[in-house]
């Protein structure tokens, strides 16, 4: 849970080594899920994982997917964030 002193953030990288992204998850606990939709809202790719507030890492394979953007979201029940990828 977040309290008003904690932040919780991530990052996105490229692959390194395959064809898509790794996303670093900091100060962030729970059940949460990492969510990758296309422009048009389909959603691609899901996966969920039980945090413990350290440094959590996924690796969000695209090679299936076209060169294009993407938005990648995580949340769980006290934090929703997103950003937008290009996949070229």
């Amino acid at each position: 849970m977040l309290t008003d002193r904690q932040t919780a953030s991530f990052s996105v990288y490229p692959g390194n080594g395959f064809e898509g992204f790794n996303l670093q998850v900091n100060d962030l606990s729970g059940k949460t899920s990492v969510l990758v939709h296309d422009t048009s809202g389909k959603l691609l790719y899901q996966e969920s994982r039980i945090l413990k507030e350290e440094q959590e890492y996924f690796q969000i394979p695209m090679d299936d997917y076209a060169g294009a953007v993407y938005m990648i979201s995580i949340v769980n029940e006290h934090y929703h964030s997103s950003a937008m990828v290009l996949k070229e």
